[in-house]
């Protein structure tokens, strides 16, 4: 026979070369198809309700308590939340957070104090025109409070435990008209120091000299 010394077997026909090279292209399609189902996953808007003040949230995650670990890291901030944390985020849900106060930071502490201190002293600041308040829809009512200054970061922000994460706020002066807009990234601080914002020291310069250690203000989500 012609062929009786060059019978081919399967392990002949299929170059193992070839068979890893097809199951790398196989695998790879895969993982691409998945990063791509995954980044094109729908966001949706939800209503946050945080101790009774309610804001909007937009979202691709896909349970309610993978969102609330977002805003809230630390778990033992969190009291309640309703509805249970695996339930499946869709559109218009709305969420109801109860959360407790946070531990005073010691930078802001010392800044109190600072303030409290320094009130007994005039301070004398130069006379500036009041600034033109640009044009912005309030998404909330407006609230009084007083303000004081940490040091966190170079972006304007500000640390709240009224509103969520991520909320954008325009922070006024009330003796100067100067304001200035912060977003909140952080949580604080207690009750029963009086202070409503904690703001991080770029931002607080917009409003005042760090001498003042703490100021009265009044302040909307925007």
């Amino acid at each position: 026979m012609i062929f009786d010394h060059a019978e081919l077997n399967s392990d002949q026909i299929i170059n193992p070369k070839v068979s890893a090279l097809f199951v790398f292209l196989l695998a790879m399609f895969v993982y691409m198809f998945l990063a791509l189902q995954t980044a094109e996953a729908e966001t949706v808007a939800v209503q946050i309700n945080v101790n009774g003040l309610t804001t909007t949230q937009t979202t691709a995650y896909l349970t309610v308590g993978e969102l609330i670990s977002s805003l809230y890291p630390d778990n033992n901030q969190v009291i309640s939340v309703v509805p249970d944390r695996s339930t499946e985020i869709g559109p218009n849900l709305n969420i109801k957070v109860k959360i407790r106060p946070a531990q005073l930071n010691p930078t802001v502490a010392s800044n109190i104090t600072a303030g409290h201190q320094s009130s007994a002293k005039p301070i004398t600041v130069a006379a500036t025109p009041t600034p033109v308040v640009a044009p912005v829809e309030p998404k909330s009512p407006t609230y009084s409070g007083t303000a004081t200054w940490y040091r966190f970061g170079n972006k304007l922000t500000a640390a709240s435990t009224q509103f969520p994460k991520g909320t954008r706020l325009r922070v006024t002066a009330d003796n100067s008209g100067k304001y200035v807009d912060v977003e909140v990234n952080d949580y604080g601080p207690t009750a029963e120091t009086g202070v409503t914002l904690d703001l991080n020291q770029p931002a607080f310069l917009k409003l005042a000299p760090l001498g003042a250690g703490r100021i009265n203000i009044h302040y909307y989500v925007i």
